[in-house]
């Protein structure tokens, strides 16, 4: 068998497996966090986190709920900044999951927030698991309730037997022969499903865009702003409370994001952006693009 073309890390692979493969999101989760629970308790949450204030949506990529606790994956295949720029992230992140775990105020209520980082090169830390935890240094109290992991998957030793490190050599891996072989039927069959992901030209053509275009990805924003779309979504939404009725709240914000596809169709088409790429990303339909150029 050739290499795969992407590993088992990469957004779209990784997404699938933890949704489609029930034994491995447990496993991880007590592999990294010590936790013991079954698929059926896990809850997936959505992804998409809205700040009504700031009108900014914050993207996980894989949000769960076990009983208190949510804890959201990152898979991170490729570098986008340095360690400061990631420590940033990951204190943004845990401080949105957990300001979302209350339904109401409730100081009796102690509710926990993880945030997973795995990343598939070599972020500097000397251990393959970093565990951190929250600390008030003046008064010497740890809130083990709020947790960052950091996986460097550079570490992993690649002759290990530990279920957990096999387990992340064959998600980083792009040579996966060793593990379609295995006698053990849960490593087989991860590998079975990410080669058949390797296969699937849908998902191999989602994850080319991915791979390809991250710089149109992480630049969405810039065209938002440089298009004055971010204040058309604004007036949108205020249409709609000012209105004080949900149904104009909803009109109003999907006009506003309507426009914005729109505008960031047209913003795309000027950097030559691939047809494909700007339907998968605005939303629109293929015959919305092509009228647009």
């Amino acid at each position: 068998m050739s290499k795969l073309t992407y590993c088992g890390l990469n957004d779209v692979y990784f997404k699938k497996l933890l949704k489609e493969n029930k034994e491995l999101l447990p496993r991880l989760l007590k592999g990294i966090c010590n936790i013991d629970v079954t698929y059926d308790e896990i809850v997936m949450q959505n992804v998409e986190i809205q700040d009504e204030v700031k009108l900014r949506t914050t993207r996980f990529d894989i949000a769960i709920k076990v009983c208190n606790l949510r804890i959201d994956l990152e898979s991170e295949n490729q570098s986008h900044g340095d360690l400061e720029y990631y420590n940033n992230r990951k204190l943004y992140y845990l401080s949105r999951l957990h300001s979302q775990s209350y339904d109401k105020i409730d100081y009796n209520q102690m509710n926990k927030s993880y945030v997973i980082f795995l990343y598939n090169f070599n972020m500097g830390y000397d251990n393959l698991i970093t565990e951190s935890v929250m600390y008030n240094k003046t008064a010497g109290i740890e809130y083990p309730h709020l947790k960052i992991y950091d996986i460097n998957l550079s570490k992993v030793n690649k002759s290990s037997t530990i279920e957990l490190e096999r387990l992340f050599d064959l998600l980083k891996s792009r040579d996966i022969d060793k593990y379609l072989g295995l006698s053990d039927p849960f490593l087989k069959g991860v590998a079975n499903m990410i080669e058949e992901y390797d296969k699937d030209e849908l998902l191999r053509l989602q994850a080319q865009l991915r791979r390809d275009n991250e710089i149109e990805l992480r630049s969405m924003k810039e065209y938002a702003k440089r298009t004055g779309h971010e204040e058309g979504l604004a007036e949108g939404r205020a249409e709609g409370r000012a209105q004080g009725l949900t149904e104009g709240r909803a009109e109003g914000r999907a006009e506003g994001e309507k426009a914005k596809a729109i505008e960031m169709a047209k913003a795309m088409l000027n950097d030559k952006a691939n047809v494909e790429l700007i339907v998968k990303y605005t939303g629109l339909t293929l015959d919305e693009v092509l009228k647009l150029k």
